[in-house]
């Protein structure tokens, strides 16, 4: 459906969230980006807020604001409807 939804990391490690439009081009990472963010989340924790259409597909990339850090995370999100993820690997 589309709307306003907010996209929130969850983690003990610091995250930084990516949202792209269409697809996601590793070597340009700037072509296709709608939205970034940090820390907004709180606990050094990214937000994104954002209107989503339903005929667009969006990718959310996820990674460490500091480099060779890994750890578990989780994704929450809010909105008129539920959002279905599915999951790839991006390494350089």
């Amino acid at each position: 459906m589309n709307g306003n939804y907010t996209i929130i990391s969850i983690s003990n490690i610091d995250t930084f969230g990516y949202i792209y439009k269409n697809a996601f081009n590793p070597t340009f990472p700037f072509l296709n980006l709608i939205a970034s963010n940090d820390d907004t989340g709180g606990n050094r924790q990214f937000k994104l807020k954002l209107y989503l259409n339903i005929e667009i597909e969006y990718i959310l990339i996820v990674t460490t604001y500091d480099v060779n850090i890994t750890g578990s995370y989780s994704i929450l999100t809010t909105g008129p409807a539920s959002i279905r993820f599915s999951s790839s690997f991006f390494s350089k």
